[in-house]
């Protein structure tokens, strides 16, 4: 091989190595970057305009540490600064761990290129008169594998964050400053070795892996000990962002319970205050009775006595036993057969156990309006069931709608289908009612219908 054809092949290295740079940037822009927080558009041509750089760069000048490093960093605060900046924090981190990742690739090849270009160089038989050719020959090996070897390491460490990064977050300036620590450490030290790492002198040259063989065991340690520091910051801020989310849909659970027991509380006093009605009147109504008995107005009388009759009946289609249950039984048969949906139900409160009718009510009222909803987005037959169950301790509460959708996956136990939103908040407040009493929730989509019960435990019996 001439030296004309190896300085083709070593530019071709430069140039990989410069793609795999690439490559990792488009990899961490989809692992980490939320598909909502940057335009498509403009994330390739960032990504675009990166690559120009990176390749100009290269080829005007030999000398790019420094170089690109700061370019690239311009090009992100040029990029995102005026009209993405809560994105900022995020691509700050994700400019050091781009960097970090080849540097650390590089730390740890570093004592694999020296050990291989050790073996190769000492085959060489310098004495011969094709020393140089076999020498470049060797060096092209050397290049081969150095290229795969880089290619591996690489996808080895995406492949590590990838797993770890389950879910995509934005970063605070803070937690970007602190996760960036070992990205910065890992650059430096690559600057630094790259430094020192060949020093030529008056006479000869320095190689500063030739002085302390031991080095080249050291720098893959730690560059290894680097890659942890990195993935242990990811994990806690994965955690950590895990955590606040959990708080704030716990937070959104607890007001839609306090919402569901202040409706319900609102439908007591409005259904007191009917009762008291009624019973004011009817007592009006007897007085006028008595008055008018007293004229022997047979005509009044028989009238009176219609109404009196009217008003001793019962307002409502289903009587549960319970004044407060009967109201939103009522109500949400009412709003049902408005929208064209048969209800019908056997709850009776003489079959629940010792628990509170605001509880029963918040359950009873969150799974009735799933499956209202359900019925009008889904079904042509449209019908729910409302059942109360007595078993031993237990009590079950079941409501049941005709369901011709699916069931995509479960969350935390819970079903998730081409819905959200206050559907599955509803269903998380129903949950966590029923783990107050020691029960759960079961939900089941079989032959074309929904079902949700709810079992709840006489704490009393315990």
């Amino acid at each position: 091989m001439t030296e004309a054809t190896f300085q083709i092949i070593q530019k071709i290295y430069e140039l990989t190595l410069i793609f795999i740079q690439l490559g990792i940037i488009v990899s961490l822009f989809f692992i980490f970057v939320p598909n909502e927080g940057i335009t498509i558009r403009k994330r390739n041509l960032f990504i675009a305009t990166i690559s120009v750089e990176r390749l100009v760069i290269s080829f005007v000048t030999a000398e790019t540490k420094g170089v690109f490093l700061v370019i690239s960093a311009v090009t992100v605060l040029l990029f995102f600064y005026k009209r993405d900046r809560e994105m900022l924090p995020l691509l700050v981190y994700l400019y050091f761990l781009w960097n970090s990742i080849f540097s650390i690739c590089f730390i740890f090849t570093g004592f694999l290129s020296d050990s291989i270009s050790d073996f190769l160089l000492e085959r060489i038989d310098y004495a011969s008169g094709n020393a140089m050719e076999s020498m470049y020959n060797q060096l092209t090996i050397w290049i081969v594998i150095m290229a795969f070897i880089y290619v591996v390491c690489v996808t080895f460490e995406l492949v590590i964050v990838k797993r770890i990064v389950r879910k995509k977050y934005l970063m605070t300036v803070k937690q970007a400053c602190l996760l960036s620590v070992y990205s910065v450490v890992a650059l430096l030290m690559m600057y630094m070795l790259s430094e020192i790492s060949i020093i030529p002198l008056d006479k000869e040259v320095f190689i500063f892996s030739e002085q302390d063989i031991s080095i080249r065991i050291k720098l893959p340690v730690m560059a290894v000990l680097l890659f942890l520091g990195q993935l242990s910051g990811v994990v806690l801020w994965q955690e950590f962002q895990k955590l606040k989310e959990q708080e704030l849909e716990n937070q959104k659970i607890i007001a839609s319970t306090n919402y569901a027991k202040k409706y319900i509380e609102d439908l007591d006093s409005y259904h007191t205050k009917i009762r008291i009605l009624r019973h004011d009147m009817a007592g009006k109504l007897t007085t006028l009775r008595g008055l008018i008995e007293s004229h022997s107005n047979e005509e009044v009388i028989e009238y009176l006595s219609q109404m009196g009759i009217e008003l001793n009946s019962t307002m409502h289609k289903f009587n549960t036993g319970n004044a407060l249950i009967d109201v939103i039984v009522n109500e949400k048969s009412a709003l049902a057969e408005e929208k064209g949906i048969l209800f019908e139900s056997d709850f009776l409160w003489s079959n629940v156990i010792s628990i509170p009718p605001y509880d029963i009510g918040v359950i009873m009222t969150n799974l009735l309006d799933n499956a209202i909803t359900e019925c009008m987005e889904y079904n042509h037959e449209r019908r729910i069931i409302l059942r109360g169950i007595k078993k031993d301790s237990f009590f079950i509460v079941e409501v049941k709608n005709t369901f011709t959708g699916t069931i995509t996956k479960f969350d935390d136990g819970l079903p998730v289908t081409t819905k959200s939103g206050e559907h599955g908040l509803g269903l998380k407040s129903v949950k966590q009612i029923a783990e107050k009493y020691l029960g759960g929730i079961t939900i089941e989509n079989k032959d074309g219908w929904y079902s949700a019960m709810v079992m709840l435990q006489n704490l009393d019996q315990l």
